[in-house]
């Protein structure tokens, strides 16, 4: 029902960006939480340790982009960035620039008039100001919205799937089930 409920919000969103002309090149992301976790300590990645020690109180966040949509009447081509790819928490933003975890291709380009499905971009960031014991428990809580910066470039509208707070709570990040 929820799904349900999302896609006809989403297209109600999309039909009226479209009659009032202002979706003319909008691109859809489609993305899932993974899971959050508290320490890289014993993440490593291409066979090296993580540049720092963990901070308390930070939870780290991994998501899977698996869908985009760029297929509205005046699409040009568009170039998927981590780095304009944010957390949004009241007054907080964080990126998914942490290329030095995951490494999903950046810019990834999608190609003007296309839908692409089945992707696995795995991108992560970090979250600080939580529970200073277990910040990927608090963070686990939370109904994380991922945004972007769209400056320069198409409307971009990001879809959670499924809605709502979820994902895998791990201490260590390399205990995360990654599934394509």
């Amino acid at each position: 029902m929820e799904k349900a409920v999302t896609n006809c919000c989403l297209a109600a969103l999309l039909l009226c960006a479209t009659l009032c002309g202002c979706a003319k090149d909008t691109v859809v992301v489609h993305y899932r939480v993974i899971g959050q976790c508290d320490s890289m300590g014993a993440f490593l990645i291409n066979g090296q340790e993580p540049p720092g020690p963990d901070v308390p109180g930070w939870a780290y966040l991994f998501i899977q982009v698996f869908a985009i949509e760029n297929n509205s009447p005046d699409a040009v081509d568009f170039a998927l960035t981590d780095s304009k790819m944010f957390v949004v928490q009241s007054d907080s933003h964080w990126s998914f620039d942490l290329d030095w975890v995951v490494r999903s291709p950046s810019p990834y380009i999608v190609p003007a008039h296309t839908v692409q499905t089945g992707l696995y971009l795995p991108y992560d960031a970090h979250l600080d100001g939580l529970d200073y014991n277990n910040p990927a428990q608090d963070a686990a809580t939370v109904d994380w919205s991922v945004g972007y910066d769209s400056s320069g470039g198409p409307g971009v509208i990001m879809v959670k799937e499924p809605p709502g707070a979820g994902g895998q709570v791990q201490s260590e990040c390399k205990r995360l089930q990654f599934h394509r």
